[in-house]
């Protein structure tokens, strides 16, 4: 299926969407229907994983040369009316039909983003993404500035979702790694707040406040981290069972001394 020629204009924010209901393929562009291609099309699952921005025949053959944002994944069919009136609107999460969404918002503009390779799903479904291949440092090949203007998900009313913590519960020191929350409330008027201690007193030191934390401030040892889901709305805040989590130290490979024998020989 083809759009018409010149559909997209060069350097400018566009909405592109794609249905199928089993009969029909649509495309749009900013709200408009741009293309269209009849016949019944076969739907299976594969073991591939799903890409955003490259070609899944060929990794790396076909990278797309610009910037994405807002991506949203369905598995319902959305009417060209519920496309039209949304495109410039931010989802809250959790939406009937939603089985991943991707709002990119992550890391610093054009900044230093070296080992922040995850790039969350916040419907609830928990199919993070992992970014290939970028240099995350710079503004080309790492975390930008996306699509201003966008009208906020509605503000969140009364008592949240705590979601949960997942990752590796175990590392070593030095080891770039980064724990999630999934399951959470998201929306306009959500705040999240991180925190580790030793076993008992998981509030004990303040970490960072965003979806995913990375460990790295974390010295050896067995802790344990909570997180506080806020709703502005009273406000009302529920916090995570506390994950258990294990810093090892890195070991360190001593030199092995060089030992020098005097030779020796032996008269028969």
């Amino acid at each position: 299926m083809l759009s018409a020629t010149n559909a997209l204009t060069l350097n400018t924010w566009q909405h592109v969407a794609a249905t199928y209901d089993g009969t029909t393929k649509l495309i749009f562009v900013n709200g408009v229907q741009v293309g269209t291609a009849a016949g019944p099309t076969t739907l299976a699952n594969t073991p591939n994983p799903m890409l955003i921005g490259d070609y899944g025949a060929g990794i790396g053959t076909r990278n797309f040369p610009g910037k994405i944002d807002e991506v949203r994944v369905w598995n319902t069919v959305l009417s060209p009316a519920t496309i039209a009136a949304n495109q410039n609107t931010k989802y809250c999460g959790g939406e009937i039909g939603l089985a991943a969404y991707y709002q990119s918002d992550q890391g610093t503009d054009s900044g230093d983003n070296t080992g922040l390779t995850t790039l969350f799903d916040i419907s609830g479904n928990a199919n993070n993404g992992t970014l290939i291949n970028f240099a995350l440092i710079g503004p080309t090949s790492n975390w930008v500035q996306g699509k201003t203007g966008m009208t906020p998900c509605a503000p969140c009313t009364g008592t949240p979702n705590a979601g949960a913590i997942t990752g590796v519960a175990t590392i070593c020191s030095g080891v770039a790694h980064s724990l999630n929350i999934q399951g959470q409330t998201t929306g306009t008027g959500i705040s999240y707040q991180w925190y580790y201690g030793p076993v008992g007193n998981p509030t004990a030191n303040l970490l960072g406040t965003g979806l995913g934390q990375s460990t790295a401030t974390i010295p050896a040892g067995t802790w344990e981290l909570v997180v506080d889901v806020t709703c502005d709305e009273g406000p009302t805040t529920v916090t995570t069972t506390a994950f258990n989590f294990v810093k090892n130290q890195t070991r360190v490979r001593l030199p092995v001394p060089m030992l020098q024998f005097a030779a020796v020989r032996t008269w028969h």
